[in-house]
Formats: C-alpha cells, sequence, structure tokens
C-alpha cells in the first residue's frame, strides 16, 4: 500500500480516531489504528473500534497507486507523525510486510514503526446505516449536553446510559434518566426523501457525546438509524446508528434493553407553577453549595408568590438565600432537592426556568421560558409531543421533620426514585 497525503491531515484524522480507542481494548488488535485504501480511489480510510462503536476517517490521497491495508500501533503512529519536520506538506505512505513508513516526498526523512497482522483484525465491522436525516451540529451539541445532564452513568445499569431516540414527524426526541431525574429533548430533523421512519431505539450516550463534540463545527450532522431484527435467531443485535460530519463518521450498535417509560411524568398538570430567573437561582444556588460544604445535605425550596427561599443546613448552621420568582395557582410551596443535580439542571436553561410542582414528593418538571413567556410545557408536550423542547425531571428529596420543629432542621429521610408510573 502506497499513497502521497497532508501531513496536517493525517495527523489530525489518526489524531481523533486514537481518541475513539478504548482505554482497555478487548482484544490486543483493537489498539491499532486499520489503514485502508481500495482499488482505483483516492481515499484512505482510517479505522478503529471496540467492537460496539467504530469510527471511521477519511483521508484524499494522491498517487494510491497499490491498495491494500495495515493495522499501525496508534501510539507509535502519533509519535512518529509528531517528529516529522515543521514545514513539511506531504508525506508518502508505504506499508509493506510489516512495516508502516513514513518519509517526506525528497525521502530526507524517513520513520518506520512495526505494523500489526491485519488479518486479525475484527470482520466485518458494523457497516455505516444509510441516512434517515440530518440535524443542525449546534443544536445537536445543545440537546447531547441537556441529555447527559440527567444520564446515568452505573455500569451496572447498562440501560440508563443509554438514550431513547424517537421520531415524530420532523422532531427527533431523545430521553435520558438515572432513575433520580430524566431529560427529554426535541431536536428538528430534515428527513431523507426515502428514509423510512425508525422505530424507538436505545441510542449509548458516550458515542452520542463523542459525535457531538467532534461535529459541532461540522455545519450538520447526518443520523441514520438502522433497526434491522437478528437473522435466524443467532442472537446478535445488528441494529445500528451513524452519526457522520464532514470526513468522519462513528457507527454504534443500539442497545436492546427496556428502557423505563416516563412519558407520563412528562405530561402531568401541575398543581402549581413558579417561574424563576436562571442567573439569579443559579448564583444563589452556587452560594449555598459552598456556604454548606456537604454534598448530602439537601436544599429546601419555598416558594411564595413573589420570591424563592433557599435553606439549607449544616452542622454548623443554616444558610438562607432570597430570589424573585412568580408563582401561581397557590399560597406557598415547599419541596427540596440535591443541590448538585438542580445546579446541573439549570445549567441547561437559559432565561428563565419554570418549577412545576404536583407534590412535595412527586417529580418536578423544569422548562423553559420563551422570550415571548411562552412554556415547552406538559400541556403542549402532551398535545403535540413531537414540539421541540428541553424538560427535565427532578425528582425531590423527602423530608421528615425533627422532634421539636421550632429547633431541629428538617432531615433527609428517603432519595426516591422515578418510577415508571407516577403517583396520582
Amino acid at each position: 500500500m502506497r499513497f502521497i497525503a497532508s501531513r496536517d491531515e493525517l495527523a489530525d484524522q489518526a489524531r481523533w480516531v486514537s481518541a475513539q480507542l478504548p482505554a482497555q481494548p478487548a482484544l490486543p488488535i483493537l489498539a491499532g489504528i486499520l489503514i485502508e485504501v481500495a482499488d482505483s480511489t483516492a481515499i484512505a480510510t482510517l479505522t478503529v473500534s471496540d467492537l460496539e462503536t467504530t469510527a471511521q476517517a477519511h483521508l484524499p490521497v494522491a498517487q494510491a497507486d497499490t491498495a491494500g491495508r495495515a493495522v499501525v500501533p496508534a501510539k507509535p503512529l502519533a509519535r512518529l507523525l509528531a517528529k516529522m519536520p515543521r514545514g513539511t506538506d506531504r508525506l508518502q505512505v508505504i506499508a509493506e510486510g510489516e512495516t508502516f513508513t513514513v518519509r517526506t516526498l525528497d525521502s530526507a526523512v524517513s520513520m518506520t514503526v512495526k505494523t500489526m497482522p491485519p488479518e486479525d483484525y475484527p470482520a466485518p465491522l458494523p457497516a455505516v446505516s444509510p441516512p434517515t436525516g440530518s440535524i443542525s451540529a449546534a443544536d445537536f451539541a445543545e440537546a447531547v449536553t441537556r441529555l447527559a445532564a440527567a444520564a446515568g452513568t452505573d455500569a451496572t445499569l447498562p440501560v440508563l446510559t443509554g438514550a431513547l431516540v424517537s421520531i415524530h414527524g420532523s422532531t427527533l426526541r431523545a430521553v435520558t434518566t438515572d432513575r433520580y431525574r430524566a431529560a427529554s429533548v426535541g431536536t428538528a430533523i430534515q428527513l431523507a426523501d426515502t428514509a423510512p421512519i425508525p422505530p424507538v431505539v436505545l441510542v449509548p450516550m458516550k458515542p452520542l457525546k463523542a459525535a457531538a463534540t467532534t461535529f459541532k463545527r461540522a455545519g450538520r450532522i447526518t443520523i441514520g438509524i438502522e433497526a434491522v431484527p437478528a437473522p435466524g435467531g443467532t442472537g446478535q443485535n445488528v441494529s445500528r446508528c451513524t452519526l457522520t460530519g464532514a470526513s468522519r463518521s462513528l457507527t454504534t450498535r443500539l442497545m436492546d434493553e427496556t428502557f423505563p417509560d416516563l412519558d407520563a411524568h412528562f405530561t402531568l398538570e401541575p398543581a402549581a407553577c413558579a417561574d424563576v430567573p436562571v442567573t439569579e437561582l443559579t448564583q444563589a444556588l452556587q452560594l449555598v453549595i459552598a456556604a454548606v460544604d456537604d454534598n448530602h445535605a439537601p436544599v429546601q425550596l419555598v416558594f411564595e408568590p413573589a420570591q424563592l427561599h433557599l435553606r439549607a443546613f449544616s452542622d454548623d448552621g443554616e444558610v438562607h438565600m432570597k430570589v424573585p420568582a412568580a408563582l401561581g395557582n397557590t399560597g406557598t410551596f415547599t419541596i427540596a432537592f440535591n443541590p448538585r443535580f438542580l445546579l446541573t439542571a439549570l445549567r441547561n436553561f437559559h432565561t428563565t426556568v419554570r418549577f412545576g410542582l404536583r407534590a412535595p414528593t412527586s417529580p418536578c418538571l423544569l422548562t423553559e421560558i420563551a422570550d415571548d413567556g411562552s412554556a415547552d410545557d406538559a400541556d403542549s408536550q402532551a398535545q403535540a409531543p413531537a414540539d421541540t423542547g428541553h424538560l427535565h425531571l427532578l425528582m425531590p428529596i423527602r423530608m421528615s421533620q425533627g422532634d421539636d420543629a421550632d429547633r431541629q432542621p428538617p432531615r433527609p429521610h428517603t432519595k426516591a426514585a422515578l418510577q415508571d408510573r407516577p403517583e396520582p
């Protein structure tokens, strides 16, 4: 295999695929980068995989006289490219036998690393899914950030480390949860002309995060969702999702798990709604967290018609803060949250957040208030579930009162989790 490529482009693509390598490869060969050039093409493909997710980068090349494939250890290749002389525009790449050589066109500098047997690389790798539609890269990145705020990270509960993805008309909607919070995010999608609407699928969050970081400057991201039944009862999951931007793609197997049904939580009518400015509440909450200096100390939110009281308790005393708020439908309402969970949620809202309050022990629905004063609230979602918007569910911390209510602060009682079906 021989070809000529841009030094900077080769180094950039090699660096990107290397970043997608698993920290602990299941097989030694998976620590390498598979580099391929097909017959009669001017493109070199760099591939890495962990058997679940495959990352590919495409590199334009010249004088691809000989097709072939080679597996090059990622770290030695990175060191080799970093040591090439500065100011070198193009490099010649030669893979012969067990060596991979990169040299300047005048052959003044030549460096070689040993390759790994290409026949040992797992095959076939998951094929790239046909395009379902395209999404704005900026909107996709924002959606993934919001979904990550509620996604689970516990490897012992793999179903909660994924996002439940569905397409309704021209909107792609995804839901994540870690049992104590949940996020539902809608993003506009431009469907491909002949693409069928895929079923509801569960996509791992890890490649979604990688795609959001990689493709944020790509303009638009092409997404392909292909839910294919396991052939002949083999039990192998061949369903997959491909995210493509510019010259790079990520293809991942879909998760074969049953995701919690949280739809009812997003559509329940709240008993009261309170609108709070995001900046003021975020600053107050940060001060409360710093003053209490206890990651496990809940913060109480006491909503009144014109203001919100924040109360937190520690062994050294208690902290009180006031924030402007507008509460409707009731006189006062008290609820308690994990302060860091609430702070994480607030970072994904912009100007004003609406608290949809049902009961002190029921999930609270946070929604964004638009500039015109409208919200992507539960009613609108129930009537038009395909509407774009951001909804965040937050499970409160149940509090039990001390023996002497006047002298003892309320104590955390239980940390309840979201249920598939909400309490009536």
